[in-house]
């Protein structure tokens, strides 16, 4: 990022390596029964997660590295499951940091999944600029009824939606059944650059100029390309004056947290920026807690504040449209802004993540083994110490977003967003109806939401 925020990460990995946590030996003992570097990489998992884990002191005793055949079983062991649903573990850091960098391997279909009369259709979101799926014509609203001529159902859906390769059909809603139209597309997944600016205009809403984004994760991208791009949009709607600002993060999981700094810096108040005002604070395991406290040892690891940002709106208002995926990073922008401006949230209530997560690798040179793991290692609140949403933050207006019928971004038939017209320029906006379709559906998690609703400190 332009300006680059302190990482505690190096710090930490100096706290294990100077003593002040006891490492164990990888020595094979007489009742191992695994490999020396299975038992090596048990070690340092275990070493890395009573350190620094959020709720190190639920870890069960009694572990035996030298005894556990599978490393990610090894791991899951010790997640307090009555908190933790997210942390993460892999043996491939390549893949990892692809997707945490937006240039995974996708089709680039962003996917919502509902059972229907006893069947699971796919519903897109959105598609990524310039991916595989926009190049094919999928636009946001499209209805998938069969992938490589399966029918979906709530086994095989997200495998099926997962392959490198796919012919999807397509469907629509005709009465409360599913028709097929008789279109295809055939897609072959690539290393994409998953820009999150997925849409921006400026709307005129009675005469009030309003900036609107959409922005689906909190990435930089590789040398910050997609923060000169967020800065791009914003240099743009403070050239042209604008009055009102909706950011868009209905299908925003997360990402990291200098990115959610920079972005919160664009819209508050002038002053909450320039006099670097708290976003948020930091809760560790008492083991950090107690060292980060010491004299002499730097505030910055405590928390973290508004940073300068030359394109900063200085507005005293801003409106969230939110969702179920609306997680991790979005909700420290939404609860990180609330104590300085009036923040209007409409749509759905968000997933809930409160915490945070360091990406572990091997820093040996060169490194012993792929594997990374990212154990929650904090969690944070707001100024005014508002944390542990577990139920996800409320909207200030309850708006349904009706997943059979999307409308492209920017449509005045979009509900969530007419809301925003509504409240924004005292006028009600005609949007789209759910008794326009006589049918009921359930929607499906996407099984990956765990491990993509992120809030990453280092990577």
């Amino acid at each position: 990022m332009k300006q680059h925020l302190k990482s505690i990460y190096s710090f930490l990995i100096l706290f294990l390596l100077t003593g002040l946590f006891a490492f164990y030996s990888c020595e094979r003992n007489e009742d191992d029964i695994v490999s020396r570097e299975i038992k090596e990489i048990n070690e340092w998992i275990l070493e890395h997660m009573e350190a620094l884990y959020l709720w190190n002191d639920k870890i069960p005793g009694g572990l035996k590295p030298g005894q556990e055949a599978d490393p990610e079983a090894f791991f899951y062991k010790m997640i307090f499951q009555e908190e933790d649903k997210w942390s993460y573990i892999t043996p491939d850091l390549d893949a990892l940091m692809a997707e945490l960098e937006g240039t995974p391997l996708s089709t680039g279909i962003s996917p919502a999944f509902a059972q229907f009369n006893n069947q699971v259709v796919l519903i897109v979101e959105y598609v990524y600029p310039g991916s595989p799926a926009e190049k094919a014509g999928v636009k946001r609203g499209d209805l998938i009824i069969t992938i490589n001529n399966q029918h979906m159902n709530v086994d095989n859906y997200y495998e099926l939606f997962n392959q490198p390769v796919i012919t999807a059909a397509k469907g629509m809603i005709s009465g409360n059944t599913l028709s097929p139209t008789g279109e295809s597309f055939y897609l072959v997944a690539e290393t994409i650059e998953a820009n999150p600016l997925i849409f921006h205009d400026i709307l005129n809403i009675n005469g009030s100029k309003t900036g609107y984004i959409v922005y689906s994760s909190f990435t930089a991208g590789i040398n910050d390309n997609y923060v000169e791009d967020l800065d791009n949009i914003f240099s743009e709607f403070k050239t042209e004056g604008i009055h009102e600002l909706i950011v868009d993060l209905r299908y925003n999981l997360g990402g990291e947290i200098d990115v959610a700094t920079y972005l919160a810096s664009a819209i508050a108040p002038y002053s909450v920026m320039n006099n670097n005002e708290i976003l948020v604070e930091y809760i560790y395991n008492k083991m950090l807690s107690d060292y980060f406290k010491l004299p002499g040892t730097d505030p910055g690891y405590l928390g973290q504040r508004f940073i300068s940002n030359e394109y900063n709106l200085d507005l005293d208002k801003v409106y969230f449209l939110t969702g179920w995926k609306t997680a991790s990073a979005s909700e420290l922008l939404i609860i990180g802004l609330k104590p300085y401006m009036n923040v209007i949230q409409i749509g759905e209530n968000t997933y809930g993540k409160y915490t945070a997560s360091f990406v572990i690798n091997d820093t040996n040179n060169p490194p012993k083994h792929k594997w990374a793991m990212m154990p929650i290692v904090m969690k944070y609140a707001n100024k005014n110490g508002f944390t542990d949403f577990k139920n996800g933050l409320t909207p200030d207006y309850a708006v349904t977003d009706f997943i059979f019928d999307l409308k492209p971004f920017g449509d005045t038939g979009d509900p969530v967003l007419a809301k925003a017209r509504e409240l924004i320029g005292g006028i009600s906006v005609k949007s789209a109806s759910i008794e326009k379709f006589d049918i009921s559906y359930r929607r499906l998690e996407d099984k990956d939401m765990k491990r993509k609703s992120r809030l990453i400190m280092y990577k």
